[in-house]
């Protein structure tokens, strides 16, 4: 994947924007118990003037799925 990242930031900066969405499953500990089921996203679209490395581009998808994740748990309360 990281060769593929690299390649779609290269592309990126020649003017070919590109997204990522990442997925985590909730509580999986929980499906062996109860087959409660949650997905967190984060997504974010590569912004070229900010010229992120591909591993700062993938901190601010993950980022964007925790900050998903806390707030579906902040909700449910």
């Amino acid at each position: 994947m990281d060769y593929y990242l690299d390649d779609k930031l290269i592309r990126a900066k020649r003017g070919k924007l590109f997204s990522a969405i990442l997925f985590d499953l909730d509580d999986f500990k929980d499906i062996n118990d109860k087959f409660k089921l949650s997905i967190s996203h984060g997504h974010y679209v590569y912004q070229t003037n900010l010229d992120l490395t591909r591993d700062q581009f993938i901190d601010v998808v993950d980022r964007n799925m925790y900050d998903n994740k806390i707030n579906k748990k902040k909700s449910s309360i």
